[in-house]
């Protein structure tokens, strides 16, 4: 078996792209439209865990193929964490952190490809959950005595 370094400047050129696409993601676009702190540890470290599991397999060999990499997003999305009941934007980006760390782990393609989909996603993201297609307005019912 052939000896290869995993740790390379291609991994953490990969895992910067990551980190900056989830600070733009959990900062910028999620916290703006919630002012929620909760989930900020489990974006990250998800995002984290997925990243570095797929590529670590992917390098390695243990997971050969795009197919590999969506079954192991389907494992982690069978948790669901059940502790707790969560929103289904709180799922949704659930879902987006682990994707982002998919892509950025195993696309083929060059860097500047992998930051146009991380920027597509963002983008998608951010019009359709930041009130620019439509206005979330929130509603609070006052009973008078």
């Amino acid at each position: 078996m052939e000896n290869s370094l995993i740790f390379t400047g291609y991994f953490f050129l990969r895992l910067l792209i990551n980190v900056v696409s989830m600070i733009v993601l959990v900062r910028i676009v999620y916290y703006n439209s919630y002012k929620k702190k909760d989930w900020f540890f489990a974006f990250f470290v998800l995002n984290f865990i997925v990243f570095l599991l797929s590529y670590i397999l992917f390098k390695t060999g243990g997971m050969s193929s795009i197919g590999g990499a969506f079954a192991l997003l389907a494992a982690f999305s069978l948790l669901r964490f059940r502790t707790v009941t969560i929103s289904i934007t709180d799922m949704t980006y659930l879902f987006t952190t682990m994707t982002f760390g998919l892509i950025n782990s195993i696309m083929n393609g060059s860097y500047f490809e992998v930051i146009a989909v991380n920027a597509l996603i963002i983008g998608a993201v951010f019009i359709v959950d930041g009130n620019i297609l439509i206005r979330n307005q929130k509603t609070k019912t006052i009973d008078y005595p």
